[in-house]
């Protein structure tokens, strides 16, 4: 690859990979930018989650809508590895949580 950049050459192919990882970088550069100001200062910590694959509106008890969640408690030997979240009705209240397989854990909320 260092060679062909030095005779500036570049195959269709080599393009079209580069922008297509051009996308994802800018794409994760934004999602990541949205909760980056987001702080953790006023985060609740919930334990004892009972979580299913099918979202699951869980009362956050923060003073206003949630901007995220950090899955940070996960029993030992547990397949949980993936939360997912998602809008509710009222985001002020709830937060709608699931994992990629059932499983009680503790989740930072924000």
């Amino acid at each position: 690859m260092a060679e062909l950049e030095r005779t500036g050459y570049r195959s269709r192919g080599v393009a079209r990979m580069e922008s297509r990882v051009g996308a994802a970088v800018r794409d994760v550069d934004s999602r990541l930018a949205t909760i980056e100001g987001a702080s953790l200062l006023g985060a609740r910590v919930l334990t004892g989650v009972a979580l299913t694959t099918i979202p699951t509106s869980v009362k956050h008890g923060l003073p206003g809508a949630w901007k995220g969640a950090i899955l940070c408690g996960v029993p030992s030997g547990s397949a949980a590895s993936v939360l997912y979240v998602s809008a509710t009705q009222n985001d002020e209240v709830w937060i709608g949580l699931s994992l990629d397989s059932a499983e009680t854990v503790t989740v930072v909320v924000f």
